[in-house]
């Protein structure tokens, strides 16, 4: 089986380190645009029910002066001012009912029952003071919508931090994992820029192998470098096997200039 050169070493180690920190970054972009999608949907939901609850408190004070001017006055313009103020504030109720607040659905209900015995009312001529308690009903639901709408948007945004407090914690999680496994790929490479043949069995089974791969002679020696006897040991060894020295390939440190061979020990 082939062995993985270095370069390859060097690249694989590189493309996992890309990966892992990649990763984690991509992912953590997707989780800030959804969580900031969220909250852009969540404020403009609550916007716009904020804004229907006042509007539709501003038609029912509309609805309540032409009721009145129409029971004082008998005039049918004043009635036909209160059919329209009741279709809008009803048209809003409407719109109300469409938003996803669960919890303001039964006070709509409400609304929508007061508002129909409000118009019965006034077409069967009721005595005023009936009708007063019935307006004064439909102001006092909408206080109950404005709370209760209140109540509502707090909820998202109590929603909404909570979501975010927990994608904070997976993300650092995930940061955390992707660094650790970065600085576990550093080190192995690492490992591989540095290790040595530290048992001679090892060399000279590697040497056997590139000999017989490559069809050349290969031999493996041990030798400590910061040894000056160990130096001189391998030179005789090198002289055994060959006078000549053709190439010198020295990837273990650097020396002050000198003469091969004539390197002292306070120069290694």
């Amino acid at each position: 089986m082939n062995r993985i050169s270095f370069r390859q070493g060097m690249l694989l180690g590189f493309m996992l380190i890309v990966l892992l920190l990649g990763g984690v970054a991509i992912q953590s972009w997707l989780v800030v645009e959804r969580l900031v999608d969220q909250s852009r949907r969540s404020s403009e939901q609550a916007i716009q029910l904020t804004a229907a609850i006042q509007e539709l408190g501003e038609r029912t004070v509309d609805i309540e002066r032409s009721a009145r001017q129409y029971l004082v006055l008998d005039n049918p313009v004043f009635r036909q001012r209160f059919d329209e103020h009741l279709a809008q504030s009803l048209a809003v109720v409407d719109r109300l009912d469409g938003m996803p607040s669960e919890p303001l659905l039964p006070l709509l209900g409400g609304w929508r029952m007061v508002a129909e015995a409000l118009r019965s009312g006034l077409e069967q001529n009721i005595p005023q003071t009936e009708i007063i308690p019935l307006m004064a009903r439909l102001a006092e639901l909408n206080g109950l919508l404005k709370q209760a709408g209140q109540r509502w948007v707090e909820e998202q945004n109590r929603q909404t931090l909570d979501q975010l407090d927990a994608a904070r914690l997976k993300l650092g999680g995930r940061i955390g994992l992707a660094l650790l496994g970065a600085l576990l790929v550093a080190l192995a490479m690492g490992w591989w820029l540095v290790r040595p043949v530290r048992h001679l069995e090892q060399g000279q089974a590697l040497a056997a192998e590139l000999q017989a791969t490559h069809s050349i002679t290969c031999h493996a020696f041990r030798c400590d470098v910061a040894d000056a006897g160990a130096v001189k040991t391998l030179f005789r060894e090198l002289f055994s096997h060959s006078k000549t020295l053709d190439v010198l390939v020295n990837n273990a440190g650097v020396l002050e200039e000198g003469l091969l061979g004539m390197v002292t020990q306070a120069q290694l």
